[in-house]
């Protein structure tokens, strides 16, 4: 079925970061299925390490580290693209992957193996689910987010394994304590470098230490062997495990990119395709973009977008440069700041992003942003506007045009009409802080 304009609209804002009306016309008349080809085989050159991320003084890093990243989903895009283009569903994914298995540079305080987390996350993000998994695993700065870098034969630390099935893999209330113990045992000696006295700074590049590691038997799902710890990744993505996993992530897909309800069904069939493709994340999202949910009108607007992914669309469209936006401090308040999960779950979805807190920090994004030059001249012109092409004027610069309901519609024209009356100077200022605020903008 070829895709209209409305769905082509929706579909850029699912696999991608908003859309724009070049990149509406280029999926716009073509089937479904080709579509979804493209973006899933699209990936885009992987980024070459900032010259700026370096072991020492991480804090001060930090900014820099996500205003990188941000700057890179801004210029991320479909159309027009060269060599150094990224792609959006492979920025998207990197962030999905960046709460799936949340890690905070506050705690492992290594930018070098940070940044390394976040390219395994990107190189790996439709691959092989197997492989990203021991990828992320047997990174070093995992190992010190989830206390691995203490765990020693004798004094086992059980916080690696737990989160590894709970929050990683098959999901909690899927195993048994006795699991957690022995799978502590099979990850002994996994660790990092740790503390450069001679830099002053910890190291968290991986190191195996065979002298720390517990090479008994250990009893985990039933199975008594010499376990280690990448072969327990193994049996939960690919062997007894399998199905567990493969609802578990088929699970947090959908709710990521096509609503926040779905059912078993669904999930089943999800799962199915998952598992069946060889636990291909690839197989997983080509199963949720081509199903007819994804498509279905009830499952447009479905989605609250993360706060950072609202942020991205308000930067690309107001060509404003992250440097610009004071990410530093403007971002913890919408409630979502890079490599600073809140905690070792990541962020929710859906109702996670609707609070006074969160709603009261896009505002004063919105308000910091409206001051910019780059969005005062876009919007300038509606002084010289009649109500009815100030308001068409304002929802076509959001990329809102035939998308806000009757209400929104409304309601954005009331402000207009009113600013005229009595503030038409506030005009230019206001427009896109209240366009910035609908519902619609705020959701895909």
């Amino acid at each position: 079925m070829p895709l209209n304009a409305r769905d082509a609209q929706h579909f850029c804002r699912r696999v991608g970061f908003g859309a724009t009306q070049a990149e509406i016309n280029h999926f716009k008349g073509r089937e479904r299925a080709d579509v979804v080809d493209e973006v899933l085989n699209l990936s885009g050159p992987l980024p070459s390490r900032p010259g700026f991320v370096v072991h020492p003084k991480w804090w001060e890093q930090r900014r820099r580290l996500i205003e990188w990243w941000m700057d890179r989903m801004v210029a991320a895009s479909w159309v027009n693209r060269s060599s150094s283009t990224p792609s959006p569903l492979a920025e998207k994914m990197a962030l999905f992957w960046h709460g799936h298995f949340a890690c905070s540079l506050h705690k492992v305080e290594d930018t070098v193996n940070m940044w390394e987390l976040n390219q395994v996350q990107r190189r790996h993000a439709l691959s092989d689910f197997e492989t990203l998994v021991k990828k992320v695993s047997l990174n070093g700065a995992m190992m010190r987010n989830l206390d691995n870098d203490t765990n020693r034969k004798g004094h086992e630390q059980e916080n690696f394994a737990r989160e590894l099935m709970e929050l990683h893999t098959i999901g909690v209330g899927n195993f048994k304590e006795s699991d957690v113990v022995q799978m502590s045992r099979a990850w002994t000696g996994h660790s990092i470098v740790g503390w450069n006295p001679g830099g002053n700074y910890v190291d968290c590049t991986y190191r195996f230490n065979a002298g720390e590691h517990d090479s008994g038997t250990k009893t985990i799902f039933g199975k008594s062997r010499n376990w280690d710890g990448p072969a327990t990744i193994t049996e939960l993505v690919k062997g007894s495990q399998r199905g567990l996993t493969s609802k578990f992530i088929a699970r947090k897909l959908w709710m990521y990119f096509v609503n926040g309800d779905p059912t078993a069904a669904q999930i089943d069939s999800i799962a199915s395709a998952f598992s069946s493709g060889g636990m291909s994340v690839k197989a997983a999202m080509r199963a949720i973009l081509m199903h007819p949910t994804f498509w279905a009108e009830g499952s447009r607007h479905a989605i609250v977008r993360p706060s950072v992914e609202w942020q991205v669309d308000i930067l690309r469209r107001m060509a404003i440069p992250a440097v610009q936006a004071e990410l530093e401090w403007l971002s913890p308040l919408t409630g979502q700041y890079l490599f600073e999960p809140p905690d070792v779950a990541g962020w929710g979805t859906h109702d996670y992003w609707v609070s006074t807190s969160t709603t009261w920090g896009k505002g004063k994004f919105v308000d910091f942003i409206g001051w910019q030059d780059q969005v005062v001249q876009r919007f300038k012109p509606i002084e010289n506007m009649t109500v009815d092409q100030a308001n068409l004027h304002v929802l076509k610069q959001m990329g809102l045009n035939n998308l806000v309901s009757p209400a929104s519609n409304q309601a954005l024209r009331r402000w207009i009409s009113e600013a005229k009356a009595g503030y038409e100077w506030t005009l230019k200022h206001n427009a896109f802080r209240v366009a910035a605020m609908l519902p619609e903008f705020q959701t895909a």
